[in-house]
């Protein structure tokens, strides 16, 4: 007894997991997603040091000298500079870095959206080769079922040795798919572990098909061109560029700065000559050799080429949305075939046993309506896979869950 319990816990147990719960997963631990949320964090200390240029750079200086006629020198100073104007280039800096920190917000958002799309794919797959690996294993006793039949008819003389022998074929190519798929289910189990950072693959993926009642096409459009991350980082850009085309004008403006020190110098401390000078500077460049002109007919036609391509990105999300519609609806309707399908040819298959176990038919005919059967059982799973796929790319197209 102590030993049965000592071995229970070597024991590798299998869990479930839940799409819920692997989204989860893969938003704590994937390794690309925890790459562009600490390029958040980068973003967020830059715009930290933005705000700086708004307080003034102090400086605190101090010095000692001694001298061959063994005396001392000593001095301190404490200066401060602070810029007054610049013709508004401080708000505009600190705007673009504002947006730049929206930008590596959304951008987080349009990698985990990405990462949402792919744990679905992957969670989809497996689901699929685990129903499928049900089937096979349904068929397999199925054809087994109808070796000992076969094999009772033949002894009787009911039945041909050829038909006998193509049955057993039939039942070890169920067996070969089975191993075949087992491996394939092994390695998708690998590839998702590797991708939510699992330990191990010891796990059974619940399985969550359902019909889900969405909006008409027009609103999926309107709700896909607010939530998009990739056309808000491009209306962010076209911000950007706005602001970079005034601190570009603000060049022909003046700057205008303050100054101020006090210090002192002596062979004691405190220091008997003490010293202050405060002052304010102003400066304008005149020319320049046309550069700034060409600066800011730089960022224009950047500024111009951005306009075109949010419009390109807004036409391909309105035919993403369009086609994962499309495709949505169509599996729906696959759906429903595949299962109308299945029932009506699993009710000619238990006629077509029946009526050869009766002898009122061939095996060429019972094989033919369990051949007929295994591939609408088949397609039945496939339909469900299409439309779990449909839904996930109809999600993704949008830019997140339906509310």
């Amino acid at each position: 007894m102590v030993f049965t319990n000592i071995l229970s816990l070597f024991i590798i147990t299998t869990y479930e997991l839940s799409l819920t719960q692997c989204i989860a997963l893969a938003k704590q631990y994937n390794l690309e997603l925890q790459e562009v949320k600490t390029n958040v964090q980068i973003v967020n200390s830059q715009l930290k040091e933005t705000y700086s240029s708004f307080y003034p750079a102090i400086e605190v200086s101090g010095g000692y000298q001694t001298f061959e006629e063994k005396n001392c020198q000593y001095s301190w100073g404490i200066s401060s500079r602070y810029t007054i104007y610049r013709g508004g280039t401080r708000i505009w800096n600190l705007k673009i870095s504002q947006l730049q920190l929206k930008d590596a917000k959304e951008l987080y958002r349009q990698k985990e959206n990405q990462i949402i799309l792919q744990v679905k794919q992957n969670f989809y797959k497996i689901v699929k080769l685990q129903e499928t690996e049900k089937l096979l294993r349904h068929i397999l006793n199925r054809r087994r079922e109808n070796l000992e039949l076969i094999a009772l008819n033949y002894e009787s003389g009911r039945e041909s040795a050829l038909n006998l022998e193509l049955s057993r074929i039939n039942l070890e190519q169920i067996e070969y798919e089975l191993q075949k798929l087992k491996t394939e289910l092994k390695s998708a189990k690998y590839e998702l572990a590797t991708f939510l950072n699992l330990a191990d693959t010891d796990f059974v993926l619940q399985n969550e098909t359902k019909i889900a009642k969405i909006p008409n096409l027009d609103s999926m459009i309107e709700i896909a061109l607010k939530k998009r991350p990739e056309l808000i980082r491009e209306d962010i850009a076209e911000k950007i560029y706005q602001f970079q085309l005034k601190t570009k004008w603000a060049n022909y403006l003046p700057l205008i700065s303050f100054n101020s020190s006090y210090g002192g110098n002596g062979q004691t401390l405190p220091t008997s000559r003490n010293t202050w000078g405060a002052g304010v500077s102003l400066g304008i460049t005149l020319f320049d050799g046309f550069s700034r002109e060409a600066q800011i007919n730089e960022v224009k036609l950047a500024l111009k080429n951005q306009s075109y391509r949010k419009e390109r990105t807004k036409l391909n999300i309105i035919n993403e949305v369009r086609k994962a519609f499309d495709m949505y609806f169509n599996a729906i309707q696959y759906l429903e075939i595949a299962s109308r399908k299945k029932s009506v040819l699993t009710d000619a298959y238990r006629l077509t046993k029946l009526q050869y176990q009766q002898g009122r038919t061939s095996y060429f005919f019972l094989e033919q309506k369990e051949n007929e059967l295994t591939q609408a059982e088949s397609d039945y799973i496939n339909a469900l896979y299409n439309l779990n796929n449909a839904w996930a790319q109809l999600i993704y197209a949008i830019g997140g869950e339906i509310l």
